[in-house]
């Protein structure tokens, strides 16, 4: 059920008050528990038990976060408890080192994984409500989290395809933010991404390299699109969660990257992308017919021609596609058999990073120093 309505069901809103909440989202954005409390509806306590229901997991409520303990609060770093909403609770007094986390996205397994390597401890997660945890944020690190996520008046009215909140299942149709317009002057500050030269760009050797040392998952994202850069034309990074995919990181030509990284459609839809994580194997070719809407939007988004060529490659942790890297060359046309392969390689060696970090996770192993290339 959706979070609204379980908060319905357990008598704490109204339909009515549910329906006014919901027919806001557009003008103000955020997610719906957020929105409720900041209304004066409900509080966040009462948000964190209808997402714990919703969740199955205890949640985490203020009188907990008064009992933390400092020194496990501590072992966590402010700028990462606000980079992955994550405040750590208590310590387990028996057993593995285990550290009870109360979190935003304790349904965010990378998420998890990255907090407990961050502790260098196996991570017990509680759920409590965004908002809770930025006022706490606050109180604990003195760190400041905004949490607004003002929707565009263009965007039309369907509070079912917000890709930002978990309260509501995955969209049926792709969800792609109004295409940038040619007219608005971009920002000082959102530059497009410009390729280096190739005589300029990381080796493979030296990539896989880096990637062998890092010591977190952006650096994993970072690396990858530092390789493809000069090598193609356009490349996304998509995050497979909840049946959908999401864009990590991305750039293409003449837009900005943190558009790029907006793009956000359902896996249930015919596709390239579709074949790839289903085979478990490398799509190239011509983009296939099947899909054809969904890569049309996706290109028209991006502000590119159709690519005569295309190239998706997963990477799998545990037997399971978590992630799928997209190219085209940087004319539309045929792929260099040579880029292709390297970035099979680059991926195969992605994927052996992301097991190792998790594997230190687990183990709470600090990693080897990332050297400077």
């Amino acid at each position: 059920m959706r979070l609204g309505e379980i908060l319905v069901q357990l008598g704490l809103l109204t339909p009515e008050q549910l329906k006014g909440v919901l027919d806001s989202r557009d003008l103000f954005g955020g997610r719906i528990g957020t929105q409720i409390v900041q209304r004066g509806l409900l509080d966040t306590d009462q948000i964190s038990e209808g997402l714990g229901r919703q969740m199955r997991m205890p949640a985490a409520l203020q009188r907990h976060f008064d009992k933390a303990d400092p020194a496990v609060v501590a072992m966590l770093k402010p700028n990462l408890a606000a980079r992955y909403m994550a405040i750590p609770l208590v310590a387990a007094r028996s057993g593995v080192k285990r550290i009870v986390v109360a979190m935003a996205t304790p349904q965010d397994m990378l998420v998890v994984d990255d907090v407990a390597f961050a502790l260098g401890a196996r991570v017990e997660p509680m759920i409590s409500a965004e908002l809770a945890i930025a006022r706490n944020l606050k109180r604990l690190y003195n760190v400041e989290v905004n949490l607004s996520r003002p929707a565009r008046a263009d965007t039309p009215a369907n509070p079912s395809r917000s890709p930002a909140s978990h309260e509501f299942p995955a969209p049926a149709g792709p969800v792609l933010p109004p295409f940038p317009s040619a007219s608005e002057p971009a920002a000082a500050d959102s530059a497009p991404v410009l390729a280096p030269p190739l005589d300029a760009a990381v080796s493979l050797e030296d990539a896989v390299h880096r990637l062998s040392v890092c010591e977190h998952r952006d650096q994993i994202a970072d690396i990858l699109i530092d390789f493809m850069l000069p090598r193609f034309g356009c490349g996304i990074i998509f995050l497979l969660r909840e049946g959908s995919a999401q864009a990590w990181r991305g750039y293409a030509q003449g837009i900005d990257a943190r558009a790029v990284e907006t793009v956000n459609f359902p896996m249930s839809v015919p596709s390239m992308f579709r074949l790839a994580q289903q085979r478990a194997a490398t799509f190239r070719g011509p983009p296939p017919p099947e899909g054809s809407h969904l890569h049309a939007q996706i290109w028209k988004y991006l502000q590119c021609q159709v690519p005569t060529e295309v190239v998706v490659i997963p990477i799998a942790i545990a037997e399971r596609v978590v992630i799928l890297v997209y190219a085209h060359g940087s004319d539309g046309g045929r792929l260099p058999e040579s880029y292709v392969q390297e970035l099979q390689a680059m991926c195969t060696a992605a994927g052996s990073s992301f097991v190792r970090l998790i594997q230190q996770a687990k183990e709470g192993k600090k990693p080897p120093t990332l050297v400077p290339l």
